[in-house]
């Protein structure tokens, strides 16, 4: 995995998750694009649906808890570097 940053130096969380993609998942597409390739404002709901402003990817969808997943591994390592 590779950490993509932003101009402040930090992590542009956005960008990292939506070039791991992670290989071999299969999921049933979400249309028009899966929530995390956009570049707009993203939303996970209450009901685990995670969406932006042009698709929502249905709650347990593989590749959306891939990211959920790889957000957290990120927030640790930004957190251990902060001590």
């Amino acid at each position: 995995m590779i950490l993509l940053k932003d101009l402040s130096g930090g992590v542009n969380l956005q960008a990292t998750l939506k070039s791991s993609t992670v290989p071999g998942i299969v999921t049933e597409p979400v249309r028009p694009h899966h929530p995390i390739t956009c570049a707009g404002k993203l939303r996970l709901e209450h009901d685990r649906t995670f969406s932006c402003e042009h698709a929502t990817a249905p709650a347990r969808n593989e590749r959306t808890q891939a990211c959920v997943d790889l957000s957290i591994a990120i927030l640790i390592i930004e957190l251990a570097q902060k001590l």
